[in-house]
């Protein structure tokens, strides 16, 4: 018998062989292994390149670093695991063939360190999600970071960027241009930067409906007031607002125009009573650690 795990692998690749038509001369061009030299040469910015898709086995197949770029990648065999099939993010990579071990340290991680996965070529990456926030609560565009390689510090050696880290050494740096639209967005708790306070969390309220002018959120952390707290919308058509919230379980609605509509790809959905009515459900959690703060 199979497992779930492996029916939804199945379903999912075969899913995506019928996706042929969309794939198949990009496909057919990475057959043998991947060239990095194919990477360097996709950082154009046309409508092209904004829908162009990577696979799992492409990036493990990476046979040398290259800068850092944003992309887009399917990664089926992490599917049933996490239930995404979709990942975008910031990818970090390192030549390391007689490494052991790489880290990747940066402001995106509150200069807290992430190990990077090592492939058959022996180069190290990892996505990183861009969900980190500045100091202005926006959608963190700097990215500064080192490797730590075999647990000494160093500069990205195939980023050109760089500038100098107030110790005598060198800070990599890369500028995130631009985050394509998420038709799937959905309200989530994001990850602690150095600018949280100690008993709060930060929660961004998401949610794509690009018809729509004007939208609200209203929910028990406001007392269901629908005037209280309203979301930005942006260049892509998504509405945004991040907000601070104590740990709890909290139930809200969106109004987009006047209409009230729940989160579309939340799956937690209850029954507001006594109004028989659907609300989206959101549990903040607490921190698992202490809170460190850069002086």
């Amino acid at each position: 018998m199979f497992s779930k795990s492996k029916i939804a692998i199945i379903f999912l690749s075969l899913f995506l062989l019928s996706w042929g038509a969309l794939f198949s001369e990009e496909t057919l061009d990475w057959i043998g292994g991947y060239s990095s030299d194919d990477m360097e040469d996709s950082q154009a910015t046309d409508s092209t390149e904004e829908n162009k898709m990577y696979y799992q086995w492409q990036i493990d197949s990476l046979k040398k670093a290259v800068s850092p770029r944003y992309i887009r990648m399917l990664e089926i065999q992490k599917y049933a695991e996490s239930g995404n099939l979709l990942n975008r993010g910031v990818l970090f990579t390192y030549s390391g063939q007689k490494n052991k071990a790489v880290l990747v340290c940066g402001n995106f991680l509150n200069w807290k360190c992430k190990p990077l996965q090592k492939n058959r070529f022996g180069v190290f990456y990892s996505l990183i999600p861009t969900d980190s926030i500045d100091e202005k609560y926006e959608t963190l565009r700097t990215y500064e970071y080192k490797f730590k390689v075999d647990g000494l510090y160093e500069a990205d050696p195939e980023n050109p960027e760089f500038k100098p880290d107030g110790s005598g050494s060198l800070v990599s740096t890369f500028y995130l241009e631009r985050i394509d639209r998420d038709k799937f967005a959905h309200s989530k708790v994001l990850d602690d930067s150095d600018i949280e306070e100690p008993h709060l969390r930060t929660v961004l309220f998401s949610i794509y409906l690009p018809d729509k002018e004007t939208i609200s959120v209203t929910g028990t952390f406001n007392n269901w007031n629908y005037e209280a707290d309203y979301l930005k919308k942006k260049p892509d058509g998504s509405f945004e607002l991040k907000k601070k919230l104590l740990p709890g379980t909290y139930h809200y609605q969106f109004i987009a125009d006047g209409d009230v509509v729940i989160d579309l790809y939340n799956p937690n959905v209850k029954v507001r009573e006594p109004y028989e009515e659907l609300v989206s459900e959101l549990i903040v959690q607490e921190r698992s650690y202490a809170l460190e703060r850069k002086k």
